[in-house]
């Protein structure tokens, strides 16, 4: 009983701990983070599914909210993108304009430079 109770809360506390990162590096460093350096921020090298938990989350958040998706501030060392979790999420929320939900779109670079640059200029 308490395990589940324990596991929800550390993937909130972990969740929490993504946002202010993306906040901070939204405020003062206009690059992007990869997930592998946001992973060791956390000492989660290898728990991928918490993080992709919490950008879930907080991006979900953001759609809801109306804000620029401060997910897109993550992206993958081999290309400079967002991840395949990113892509299916943006179109299955509908963010991704002209976009049907298809698991496993194509990355759209265009997209994700608008994305980024309006999370800059929000936060």
């Amino acid at each position: 009983m308490f395990s589940n109770v324990i596991a929800d809360v550390n993937q909130a506390l972990i969740t929490a701990q993504v946002y202010g990162i993306l906040l901070y590096q939204g405020r003062r460093i206009q690059n992007p983070l990869t997930y592998k350096v946001i992973a060791e921020v956390l000492c989660v090298p290898q728990q991928w599914g918490v993080l992709s938990n919490a950008l879930t989350a907080i991006t979900e958040d953001d759609h809801k909210n109306g804000r620029p998706l401060l997910s897109s501030l993550v992206v993958s060392i081999s290309t400079g993108l967002p991840g395949r979790g990113y892509w299916d999420l943006v179109a299955r929320l509908g963010k991704w304009p002209g976009s049907q939900f298809v698991p496993h779109s194509t990355p759209d670079k265009a997209f994700w430079d608008d994305q980024f640059a309006r999370v800059i200029s929000t936060y």
